[in-house]
This record gives structure tokens, C-alpha cells and sequence, in this order.
């Protein structure tokens, strides 16, 4: 059997590496998530028929999705016959047009994760410990 070994301070700087990652992670996400839901609630205060609703628009996470919308019950169905139409009201697409957001907020998370840890994440290379995996 072949056994790999490394010095007990790689195992640290590795482990240290790890944790820093996640919380950036979980940090960039995060602002991600701000801007989007900035950007849409932005997007419906311009709206003549979706402004009355904007405050209520929401971003959270469900069954490992990102979902935007409106949960709040007074709102839901108003927000939902203004996305679809309904007999008499044409379609008002807010939720259903974010593609270009959605990237813009992508692309700020990898610039953000890039900034901390340098083009493709390599190991060591924001804090100044250089080592190799």
C-alpha cells in the first residue's frame, strides 16, 4: 500500500487554507446575494405596476436553490399575476428577466473570491505562505 505524507505545518496551512476559503465563500455569496436583491427591488421601484410590491420582494435560499420572489401572502398573488398576466393584465416579467443580474452578480462574486485568493485559487498565494499540495 502507498502512503503519501507531509509535514504536520502543511496539514495546518491546509486546514487554515480551507477554513479562510469557506468563509470567503460564504462571505462573496452573501454579496452576491445583496446585489441581487438590491438590483431587482431597484429594478420594481421603477416599475409603475410592480413599485406598490417592491419592498416585499425577497431573496433566500430553498432546498439548495436561490430563489427570488415574494413570500409574504399579501403580496404573493399580486406579484404572481403581474409576472404571468392574468385576464386582465398583460405579462409584466421582473423575476423572469434577471439573466444579465444574475451574471453581473456572478462575475462580482469570482472578482471577489480572484481579489482574496488570486487567479485559480492557488494555494498559499493571499497569505503570503507559499507552499504546493
Amino acid at each position: 500500500m502507498a502512503q503519501i505524507t507531509w509535514p504536520a505545518s502543511v496539514s495546518a496551512q491546509l486546514n487554515a487554507y480551507t477554513q479562510r476559503l469557506q468563509e470567503e465563500a460564504i462571505q462573496a455569496a452573501s454579496d452576491a446575494v445583496a446585489f441581487i436583491h438590491e438590483r431587482t427591488v431597484e429594478r420594481a421601484r421603477v416599475a409603475d405596476d410592480w413599485s406598490p410590491i417592491a419592498d416585499a420582494i425577497e431573496v433566500w435560499s430553498q432546498d439548495g436553490r436561490l430563489v427570488i420572489g415574494v413570500r409574504d401572502d399579501e403580496f404573493a398573488s399580486q406579484a404572481f399575476a403581474l409576472e404571468y398576466g392574468d385576464e386582465v393584465r398583460p405579462p409584466s416579467p421582473l423575476f423572469r428577466t434577471l439573466t444579465a443580474d444574475m451574471e453581473d452578480a456572478a462575475q462580482k462574486m469570482g472578482e471577489q473570491m480572484e481579489a482574496k485568493f488570486g487567479y485559480g485559487g492557488r494555494f498559499g498565494a493571499a497569505s503570503g505562505t507559499e507552499g504546493s499540495a
